[in-house]
């Protein structure tokens, strides 16, 4: 059985907890390091990826950026789903990761 969340505001804002969530564990565990500096290439690309010009800001100050968003997709036959698509950003080690999901919407 699918769970579904609203294709609005407050799915787009479970399904940002959900992720937020993880990513707080991922500090407690290590596995996301929070206050790393970015040198500008860096900032620039972590900037670009998460099209958010905030977003290095955030990866540097918390550890992660989180983005949610509403997809509408069309299947085979035409008919349309939603889609609430999400993005994390990271930085971990020596680098910065990029996860992107996504949950059904209602």
């Amino acid at each position: 059985t699918e769970q579904k969340v609203p294709a609005n505001y407050i799915g787009c804002a479970l399904v940002k907890g959900l992720v937020v969530d993880v990513a707080t564990r991922a500090i407690d565990a290590g596995a996301i390091l929070v206050s790393k500096p970015f040198d500008n290439e860096t900032r620039t690309k972590i900037n670009q990826s998460a099209q958010n010009d905030g977003a290095a800001d955030d990866v540097e100050a918390t550890g992660y950026f989180v983005s949610t968003k509403v997809l509408q997709v069309k299947d085979s036959n035409g008919n349309s789903r939603y889609h609430l698509e999400y993005t994390l950003i990271y930085g971990k080690g020596d680098h910065v990761a990029k996860v992107v999901g996504s949950h059904i919407a209602a």
